[in-house]
């Protein structure tokens, strides 16, 4: 065994991005291990920090620039799927459908209002409005464009005043408002996308990439030049972190080749997968037996396509009756001096031989 200890390499492209950050997450604070600092004066718990570790080679920089990176890939690799303002948009949704309903509802009512100033006026809006009566069936975005548009009619010539004679008017500002606002969480959430989407995390991980090389090079490199406790540690520490990353993706790549569900524990086996495996195992007895079946009806009808290929045996009977000489087929009696015989048997008794004379 040589003098020095390399350290291990790993297939970092192979790894799936919580693999991949759980591996850096170890690595960093491996090169840069926090050191408690000397109690303060003021009697409070010392603190840790972690800085350059020059033992290693690596400075205060390469940690910035590496956390960096890392914690944009931490913040995809963790990032909700569900953006703050979904709830939000939700419920001012409802809230709208609701009052663009009391709105035309009303103004529908209050046409046959017995009331000569309320009727008036609940028609010339119903002649406004009646395009964006049930606006509510709308698709989100296709009803904020619609309120808006029923808005921009509503504050056209007398239609502030009608709304005034109908008791409408607070109605339709809280309705402007709502809709105002799912319209700016709109546009916000559309930001929100965009800027996530702005950077990938293949192109986070291959600065990443780069710089853990250059680190991982520099640190093997300081233990064979420079050996000390520290060294020897990082590369022990090193060392058993790729045993352990390998070991993690393994498993990983086993459990999806055996049909089950990826699961968040080491060694952990889910529920999902154990039912693959049942129903795969089922599934193979009911194939088998499916040809088992097959494979039986397949030889019942050969052998009965060959029973009736040969010819069959003859019965006793059928023997006996082909070997029993016909009237025409039998043999003349030789001329004797004996008298003349009786008249023969009727002809179905010719077949029976003539006895002696």
């Amino acid at each position: 065994m040589g003098k020095y200890t390399p350290i291990k390499d790993i297939s970092l492209p192979k790894l799936n991005n919580r693999e991949y950050t759980n591996h850096m997450n170890w690595f960093i604070d491996f090169c840069f291990p926090k050191r408690q600092t000397e109690e303060p004066d003021d009697g409070g718990s010392p603190g840790t920090v972690s800085a350059g570790n020059p033992e290693l080679g690596l400075t205060e920089e390469d940690r910035s620039a590496f956390l960096k990176d890392l914690e944009l890939l931490r913040d995809l690799v963790d990032h909700s799927r569900i953006q703050s303002q979904t709830k939000r948009m939700s419920t001012l949704d409802v809230e709208r459908d609701d009052l663009s309903v009391y709105f035309t509802s009303v103004v529908t009512q209050l046409k046959k209002s017995p009331i000569t100033a309320q009727r008036d006026s609940a028609t010339e809006i119903y002649n406004v409005v009646k395009p964006y009566i049930g606006l509510y069936k709308q698709p989100n975005l296709q009803k904020t464009v619609s309120i808006h548009g029923m808005l921009l009619d509503l504050g056209r010539g007398d239609m502030p005043t009608h709304l005034e004679t109908l008791g409408l008017t607070e109605v339709i500002e809280r309705l402007k408002e709502i809709n105002e606002t799912y319209d700016e969480l709109a546009k916000q959430r559309v930001a929100d996308k965009a800027n996530l989407a702005r950077e990938k995390s293949a192109s986070i991980r291959e600065r990443l990439d780069e710089m853990y090389t250059d680190m991982v090079l520099m640190a093997q490199s300081q233990s064979i030049v420079n050996p000390s406790a520290t060294s020897e540690t990082f590369v022990t520490n090193m060392n058993n972190l790729v045993d352990n990353t390998r070991s993690l993706y393994n498993l990983r790549i086993a459990m999806l080749k055996n049909g089950e569900k990826e699961g968040e524990g080491e060694g952990e086996t889910t529920e999902g997968g154990e039912k693959a495996k049942k129903t795969k195992k089922a599934a193979t007895a009911k194939a088998a037996k499916k040809t088992s079946a097959k494979k039986s009806a397949k030889a019942k009808n050969a052998e009965e396509n060959t029973a009736e290929a040969q010819p069959q045996a003859p019965t006793e009977a059928t023997a006996q009756a082909a070997q029993a000489p016909t009237a025409a087929e039998a043999p003349a009696q030789p001329a004797t001096d004996a008298p003349a015989q009786e008249p023969q048997a009727p002809a179905s008794d010719a077949a029976t031989p003539a006895k002696e004379a």
